[in-house]
């Protein structure tokens, strides 16, 4: 395997950990713990431009497919989680907005998705959801 190969398997190692701890702790954590967990510190930032959007993508692009994989059911929440945590180590600041909204028979469901330069990135926010809350380390400068 080559050098790209080893970064790629990498990658989607350190997002496979990530989705399964992230599944783990909404399961067996109380959430205020979870909640408390969810302002990871930003690493050194990426520099502005084309070198951050693909880190942005490749980081998402992995969550994704690894999730897709899973044997385990991977919603919304352990994506985004690990999304944040992948980002803020190569020092891009997200922002998880937790939103609530009914679907077509009225039961109410939760969603969370990821937003970096008040942009989503991950997890498509269909309309109809209100934000209750947000978990961001995006106030830490980058």
């Amino acid at each position: 395997m080559n050098r790209q190969g080893w970064r790629r398997f990498a990658l989607a190692a350190e997002a496979a950990a990530w989705l399964l701890g992230a599944w783990l702790a909404l399961r067996l954590v109380p959430f205020r713990h979870v909640a408390g967990a969810l302002r990871p510190r930003v690493g050194h930032p990426v520099p502005k431009g084309p070198e951050r959007q693909k880190v942005i993508g490749q980081v998402c692009r992995t969550v994704r497919a690894v999730a897709r994989r899973s044997p385990i059911p991977m919603v919304c929440f352990p994506r985004a989680i690990a999304a944040q945590r992948m980002l803020a180590r190569r020092g891009v600041a997200a922002t998880l907005p937790f939103g609530v909204g009914r679907n077509e028979n009225g039961d109410l469901h939760a969603h969370v998705w990821v937003v970096v330069d008040r942009r989503t990135v991950l997890g498509n926010p269909t309309t109809g959801y209100t934000v209750v809350t947000t978990f961001d380390n995006a106030s830490i400068k980058e």
